[in-house]
């Protein structure tokens, strides 16, 4: 394309960049100017890739506009806009071009081709001669001219541009950017979700081959849901690992003989359907180079050849090439395309006595007129015995009717194991005979190869399965890398088959989406790519003989780029089993995806600890010395301990400090002397000093600080009187105790970290043109929303947003009242102020409801408005500065089309969503807390709860686990909840109805919005239920005597004979009230429950009081 140049006159950073990409020939639109096209891009440093569906030359595109942030085009009839979300593009130094069916603008870097962009035009690399610069026109010409390149049966003219043109993207590694590999996972989850819904293990299959058809499946669940793992966000990555680890044990079970059923796969295909619109294709970096499993063909060799010309050396000095195979072939098949593809150029054969294939390779090989020395036959045979084996070989070869044969193969090892040595001997008999040059064995496991490897003859050649999601073979004994590791140290040939075979699997090579991409970048086919990765991985090809195989794959001259090797090795990963182990994780697939662990001192600030055993100079005055805990430093390992008369908190090892007790007061600390001086006359009394230090160490949980100062005072007297023989005693006691003690470590807890939270970025960058980023990230939260319950968002808002959105909600904060709790089994329970429970401070904003208060699809929170936003109380009067509440009403409106109308409308349980709550804005500071609760246990109709942080960020002082106010979910009975802090413009959403959560004590200031979504089939059942029962609202006498009454209540040390007393008091109507807060019938029954409360009784009923929406 050719540069133009900026159309701002000043030429200035930011002037917009225009590319005019009409070069005057022009060619026949591959769709309607009314088609739907799909647009994808990808950023990377100092590169642009847009690749537009059906636009193939540049007389497909016009009027390109380039911008810092963002690309403009027309293409078909249709104006399109390629949206970066940020400024990335330099365009004073931007060029364009297309390549490769794609359009590139690069800047201020080398291009693609390795040289520079100058003036605009690009300047290619010359091969064996000086850079050559294009012009614009000369840059579209050449592309223009540049034929296409068909997948397979190309000239040998086309096959030899596209070896030079894969040896171009050898940095690209296949589609990827910058070195990179572009996986195409989207596609490849796709295919495997339609393959799950087709595919089911036959009915028939019983034994062996029913489990390996178990597994095979099992392998098709596992790649979708670890190809859906590498491209979904972190906080979806817990679902996929507990569902594969399910699959793993219900495999492990039908191994073992039971028959556990498919529900784990079941399971699996769920959360992988689930996670489905989430994944994105990604670029990544891989080893240079793909792992050499055999012996590489001669590295001169295998730069210039064809992939039949390749050759691998032999114990005997001969050469072996890529072969071709006659399994399931006719004798007419086999002779007939053994004939075509010798004359071909093919000159390695494979038959054996169990294809019956023999006679018709003999056949072959006098019809094809090619000197028998050229050809390497390989012939295998197999039996249970040395005498049965015999036979065997001698029908084979005498049907093969062509003397001797180049290799004498076993095609596998008898069942019995004491049986091998004397089959192979057989062969080395027909060896020393003459009827073959070389042995070789089939279908053996490392400890059988190592076994021939200790006779008189070695294997020179063994054939073993090797596709690249089974590199070594299909349930191999004892592991692939066993075997790769005895072929490699004896100098042994791999020939690789089954190289486009699954076998059981249910993961074709040939039909996988990601071999597919690969191939499709490379100009190749599928097949040809997986030959020419085995050849690159230094093992010998043996392909079927089929007819579209022999005649492509022969003279294929691709030149793999390293990092597409390495990913096509990689892939094993993605369907390895316990059965069939992959020989790498190239992915981190088995990395933990659990939660991070946390050592946490939360438990033990503020503890007294001693210090001993520090032994530096700087360290040693420390010895001996008293002081507190300040807080614990994950990073270092170490305790800020606050020490009297020091500068600074000291940083020190738990190792070298002790905890030590602390009483409450004069009475307290007399009796633990009292107790430390019966404990050292009990320890004197043992008679002897080895009995005293053998009580001291069974018992020594009661070693105590006041028994070593006992013991130092008891020690100071001895010396003090000259007893000498006490003071030893003592001496060594002193030495145990202060042992003891100093065991007493302050190691702190250990907690676990907060699982990922996703990041909604793209869909605020988005704004009203939402976009596939956008899109993604829509479909991320909604697979956290119902696999999890519950989605922690970041980047829903940002920090400019929210700071205006605090200053304005601050103008209200003498407004905030004390919160209540609504307790009780029913929706009526009462309202009550309970600080034990929750003790934060909230303010209502009312207004804005897409439905009539009077439909009571939702519950007003006071007076609302006539229009706008307005405080519920009607006596808060509303600031001047920030007049009907600008900035929350545009967060409101974004969320309400966000929640109303995109989560609702793609997720099953939200289908019927229809209203919001109004507006609740809390303030937790000075450690107020809410303990443990479910927002809406009695299905009023609340079914979705929002929070949105609105605590504004400063770079000096992010929020810290030491701040508090941290909002816990509960996860599940197995699960350690999780700790989310109140960080600025997070978004909390969780199930109102499901998710039990509390906010813990907050010693900032914390400040949030939250708002309730309503269910309209749920809320419009709980409003006929209302009405039936003529509940009516409490009286405002009788709910503040409940509310005492229940203070009263939760108050600790309270006796159940004065709950008893309070309540005899109560009037009829703060009774009802009391007994919806109790879970009784009415007023009678709730007095009468409470008359005959225990102690025990009490503390159950506090206790469920206080984790209040909690069965």
């Amino acid at each position: 394309g050719g540069h133009v140049g900026p159309t701002d006159a000043s030429g200035g950073r930011g002037a917009r960049v225009v590319h005019s990409l009409s070069s005057g020939t022009t060619r026949a639109s591959r769709l309607p100017a009314s088609a739907s096209m799909l647009v994808e891009h990808r950023l990377a440093p100092g590169k642009l890739v847009i690749i537009v569906q059906g636009v193939e030359s540049l007389g497909d595109l016009h009027d390109l506009d380039v911008g810092p942030d963002r690309v403009t085009f027309v293409a078909h009839g249709q104006r399109h806009t390629v949206a970066l979300g940020h400024a990335a593009i330099d365009v004073d130094t931007c060029g364009a071009r297309f390549k490769k069916k794609r359009l590139e603008l690069l800047w201020q870097r080398e291009s693609c081709d390795g040289g520079p962009v100058v003036n605009g035009s690009v300047v290619a690399a010359g091969r064996g001669a000086e850079a050559e610069v294009l012009s614009p026109a000369e840059q579209t010409q050449r592309q223009l001219d540049t034929p296409a390149l068909t997948a397979e049966g190309a000239s040998a003219a086309g096959t030899a541009k596209r070896a030079d043109e894969s040896a171009d993207s050898a940095g690209s590694g296949g589609g990827g950017l910058d070195g990179t590999v572009r996986f195409r996972l989207r596609e490849a989850v796709r295919w495997a979700l339609e393959q799950l819904e087709r595919l089911r293990v036959p009915e028939s299959a019983t034994g062996l081959n029913r489990f390996k058809a178990e597994v095979g499946l099992a392998e098709l669940g596992l790649y979708a849901s670890r190809c859906s793992r590498l491209g979904v966000p972190t906080a979806l990555l817990a679902p996929l690992r507990v569902a594969e680890d399910a699959l793993h044990a219900e495999l492990a079970a039908l191994a073992a003989g039971e028959m556990p059923g498919t529900a784990a796969l079941s399971e699996l295909t769920a959360v992988v359907r689930r996670t489905a619109a989430a994944v994105a294709d990604v670029d990544r970096e891989l080893t240079a180079a793909a792992p050499a499993f055999g012996a590489r063909a001669d590295d001169a060799i295998m730069l210039t050849t064809t992939l039949g010309q390749a050759r691998w050396r032999l114990r005997d000095g001969t050469e072996l090439g890529p072969g071709i195979g006659t399994w399931k072939l006719s004798p007419e098949e086999a002779e007939a395309r053994v004939v075509a593809a010798l004359r071909g150029g093919w000159r390695h054969v494979d038959t054996a006595a169990e294809y019956g294939t023999e006679a018709a390779v003999g056949r072959a090989l006098t019809a094809s007129g090619v000197p028998r020395c050229e050809v390497f036959v390989n012939l295998k045979v197999a039996a249970e015995s040395a005498s049965e084996l015999r036979s065997v070989l001698a029908a084979s070869l005498r049907n093969f009717g062509g003397g001797a044969v180049d290799c004498l193969m076993l095609h596998r090892a008898p069942a019995a194991g004491g049986a091998l040595q004397e089959v192979w001997a057989v062969l080395e008999e027909a060896a020393r005979s003459g009827r073959t040059r070389l042995l070789g064995a089939s279908n053996v496991s490392a400890a059988q190869l190592e076994q021939l490897c200790a006779s008189a003859t070695k294997p020179a050649v063994v054939q073993l399965k090797c596709s690249v999601f089974h590199q070594g073979g299909y349930f191999p004994e004892g592991g692939p890398a066993a075997l790769w590791e005895v072929i490699r140290r004896h100098g042994i040939v791999p020939v690789g088959i089954s190289l486009f075979n699954p076998l059981h699997s249910c993961v074709s090579p040939l039909e996988e989406p990601l071999i597919g991409g690969w191939a499709q970048d490379l100009g190749a086919s599928p097949a040809e790519l997986l030959a020419q990765w085995a050849r690159g991985a230094g093992v010998c090809p043996l392909v079927r003989c089929s007819p579209g195989h022999a005649a492509a794959l022969h003279g294929s001259r691709l030149r793999l780029p390293p990092r597409t090797a390495a990913a096509l090795s990689a892939l094993s990963s993605l369907t390895e089993t316990a059965y069939c182990p992959a020989l790498s994780d190239p992915f981190g697939l088995h990395a933990p995806t659990g939660r991070r662990l946390m050592r946490c001192g939360e438990a033990l600030r503020g503890r007294l600890v001693q210090v001993h055993g520090l032994g530096c100079a700087a360290g040693r005055p420390l010895n001996g010395c008293r002081g507190r805990l300040e807080g614990f430093d994950d990073d270092a390992g170490r305790w800020d301990v606050a020490i009297p008369g020091a500068s600074e908190a000291a940083k020190l090892r738990p190792e070298n400090l002790a905890l030590v007790e602390e009483h409450s007061g004069e009475a307290e600390g007399q009796e633990l002397a009292e107790a430390a001086g019966r404990f050292l006359r009990e320890l004197l009394a043992t008679g002897g000093l080895e009995p005293m230090l053998r009580a001291l160490a069974e018992r020594r949980e009661e070693v105590t600080w006041a028994l070593e100062e006992t013991v130092a005072a008891n020690l100071e007297m001895a010396a003090a009187r000259g007893w000498a023989v006490k003071q030893q005693v003592l001496a060594r006691l002193l030495g145990a105790v202060r042992e003891a003690l100093e065991r007493r470590s302050p190691h702190p807890g250990t907690v676990a970290l907060p699982p990922p939270t996703l990041d909604l970025s793209a869909i605020r960058l988005a704004g009203d043109c939402w976009d596939e980023a956008a899109e993604r990230a829509l479909a991320a939260l909604l697979a956290a929303l119902e696999g999890s319950g519950y989605a922690i968002c970041d980047g829903f808002a940002g920090r400019e947003e929210v700071a205006q959105l605090a200053t304005e909600l601050g103008e209200y904060d003498t407004a905030f009242e004390t919160a209540k709790i609504l307790v009780g089994k029913q929706a009526t329970g009462a309202e009550i102020s309970v600080p034990a429970v929750r003790s934060d401070r909230i303010f209502w904003v009312c207004g804005e409801h897409r439905t009539p208060a009077a439909e009571r699809l939702w519950d007003s929170a006071g007076t609302q408005p006539a229009v706008g936003l307005a405080p519920c109380r009607p006596e808060v009067v509303m600031s001047k500065a920030v007049y009907g509440f600008p900035r929350l009403a545009a967060l409101m409106r974004r969320l309400d089309d966000f929640v109303l109308g995109r989560i609702a409308k793609r997720c099953d349980r939200l289908k019927g969503l229809v209203e919001r709550s109004d507006a609740m804005v809390s303030i937790y500071d000075k450690g107020a807390r809410f303990q443990k609760h479910i927002d809406n246990p009695n299905r009023d109709g609340r079914v979705l709860t929002s929070v949105f942080y609105l605590n504004p960020e400063t770079d000096d002082r992010p929020w810290s686990r030491e701040d508090g106010g941290h909002l816990r979910v509960f996860l599940g009975k197995d699960e350690p909840p999780a700790d989310f802090a109140p960080e600025c413009g997070r978004l909390a959403l969780f199930w109102a109805d499901r998710i039990p959560h509390e906010v813990l004590p907050s010693r900032r200031r914390r400040r949030a919005l939250t708002y309730w979504w309503f269910d309209r089939a749920e809320r419009e059942a709980k409003v006929r239920e209302t009405d039936e029962s003529g509940t009516a609202s409490m009286q405002t006498e009788d709910e503040r005597l409940a509310q005492a009454f229940v203070a009263h209540m939760l108050r600790d040390g309270v006796t159940p004979a004065q709950v008893n007393a309070h309540a005899r008091n109560l009037p009829a109507g703060a009774l009802d009230a009391v007994a919806k807060v109790v879970g009784a019938e009415d007023g009678a029954q709730a007095l009468e429950g409470l008359e005959r409360l225990s102690q025990a009784d009490l503390e159950r009923l506090r206790g469920s009081m206080q984790h209040m929406g909690l069965e």
